[in-house]
């Protein structure tokens, strides 16, 4: 069950057309492996146009913006922050290790209480930043314990 801010920025995203991926904690649980945390993390595409879709959403939503511009949402490493936990949104331009291009194709489509939310691909779950953007806590270990290196050496959480 997605608390009321959850279910506003998810459909603010939605009705923006953001490209973006549900990631972490939420995105473990949309592949079965529920799990307690404090925020949502949603990483979108930095790009110009996708920026500017983020900007609207995010509006819509009635988050405080201040002096933040679309420029931010354009350019990677950027993580904005929305609330305190346990119903903090972070919304981010960048995860370690994985291109969004590259995660977009692999991405699994779902239905949170008729909302469409686009979820990284099973593939995809890398462990530091999808253990809280790198801290060290009960994910990380759980993921740890079951990824693998493929061929070409890029790390992959197995379910």
């Amino acid at each position: 069950m997605l608390n009321s801010d959850y279910r506003d920025i998810l459909s603010a995203f939605a009705d923006a057309e953001v490209e973006y991926l549900l990631v972490g904690a939420h995105a473990l649980a949309a592949h079965g492996h529920p799990r307690a945390t404090g925020d949502i993390d949603l990483w979108v595409k930095p790009s110009a146009g996708n920026a500017a879709r983020v900007m609207q959403a995010l509006r819509q939503f009635g988050a405080p913006l201040g002096q933040v511009s679309r420029e931010y949402f354009a350019q990677p490493d950027v993580v904005f922050q929305i609330g305190v936990a346990p119903r903090r949104i972070d919304v981010m331009t960048s995860v370690e290790a994985i291109a969004f291009e590259d995660a977009w194709p692999e991405r699994l489509e779902v239905n949170l209480e008729g909302i469409p939310v686009p979820v990284i691909g099973r593939a995809d779950f890398i462990p530091a930043p999808l253990a809280g953007l790198g801290r060290n806590n009960v994910l990380a270990s759980e993921v740890h314990s079951e990824c693998h290196t493929d061929s070409q050496g890029v790390t992959r959480f197995t379910f």
